[in-house]
């Protein structure tokens, strides 16, 4: 069972949630006993909000169940006792608290005993909400540990693809600088395999960011190599604000972004294209920007075919930091299309 993580959301509605069942609980003792407004929201909150605080260290006591026993019926008896555990603490919490008021009302030590219905319910009402708080943290367990698995799956689709046509004209090209020239042929070939390295590394040591200077060294190795293919057809216009190069980003994240820049830039047209790769900085966030012409005449088709890419990139940069992201956008005329990363310089 995976770790569960809770945003401000969460807190967010577990307060809305007992806020709720503290208005309904307040509602019941107008309707039923008639008291004040003001006397009915003073007995709501000396309920609700003892089982409120005791829910949040249930909370943590869950997460590590999960975390101690893998054993699923292990957990599910460990939870029973618990949940009458918890109820019958919320019960001599009341109590308690209702003996120290009930003292200080009346100068001296006061002691009662709560009603016998009043335990029975308080004890049904304890076992419901413990299990209801449970069952939501397993279920958001659950979930998280699936969109991790997809997430991954979708990492390392993304780390290990690299566009077989690439590949096969990137060699093809090596084979054909050989007879020519034999420096250049060795250099491209150091380049490709330094490439495929980096990938094959991002692989299999699942490394979660670099720098972005070390990702502008293998964007660099991948437009040269492209460069081996296209010569002057594919001219490439790079503005780098260096004080950007320290920010880490997730590993080959320009990959794809590079791979539809190329593909729906340049291939297809006998016209010389540019590709602009921008970096900027504001000191907060640092904003890759890859800029590119559209060859392509069917919309949908380009839509269709830089899509899954795109969905990659974005979902890795929402695992990576909350205020990462990406935006692409078609120029006016669609010719041209640009695609903006932005990542914060402390993730």
């Amino acid at each position: 069972m995976r770790f569960p993580r809770y945003e401000r959301s969460f807190w967010f509605s577990y307060s809305l949630a007992w806020l709720t069942f503290a208005s309904g609980y307040a509602a019941l003792h107008l309707l039923s006993e008639n008291p004040s407004v003001v006397k009915a929201i003073s007995i709501s909150l000396r309920n609700i909000v003892p089982a409120a605080l005791l829910g949040i260290a249930v909370i943590f006591y869950n997460n590590r169940v999960m975390q101690r026993f893998e054993n699923r019926w292990v957990q599910l008896a460990i939870q029973a006792v618990s949940a009458f555990c918890y109820a019958g603490f919320w019960v001599l919490l009341v109590w308690l608290m209702g003996l120290s008021r009930m003292s200080l009302l009346k100068g001296t030590f006061f002691f009662f005993l709560p009603p016998i219905e009043a335990v029975h319910w308080h004890m049904l009402a304890g076992v419901l909400i413990y299990s209801t708080i449970s069952g939501v943290q397993y279920a958001i367990a659950e979930s998280q540990t699936k969109w991790a698995m997809l997430k991954n799956a979708e990492v390392q689709l993304a780390l290990a693809k690299f566009d077989p046509h690439f590949l096969f004209n990137t060699l093809n090209g090596i084979r054909h600088l050989i007879r020519k020239d034999s420096a250049a042929a060795e250099s491209a070939h150091v380049k490709l395999a330094e490439l495929l390295r980096a990938s094959l590394v991002a692989v299999q040591t699942g490394e979660d960011a670099v720098s972005l200077a070390y990702e502008m060294e293998l964007s660099n190795l991948y437009l040269e190599l492209q460069q081996l293919r296209f010569r002057d057809r594919l001219s490439i216009v790079r503005n780098i604000d260096k004080s950007a190069l320290d920010v880490m980003v997730p590993p080959l994240i320009l990959q794809p972004l590079l791979e539809n820049a190329i593909r729906y830039g340049v291939e297809g047209s006998s016209q010389n294209s540019t590709l602009h790769l921008d970096v900027m900085d504001d000191l907060k966030h640092a904003t890759i920007q890859v800029r590119n012409t559209i060859t392509s005449q069917k919309d949908d088709e380009f839509d269709e075919r830089e899509g899954m890419g795109l969905s990659i990139v974005k979902t890795r940069l929402k695992g990576f930091a909350s205020d990462a992201h990406m935006k692409a956008r078609t120029s006016d005329d669609g010719k041209c299309f640009t695609a903006i990363i932005t990542v914060p310089h402390e993730c």
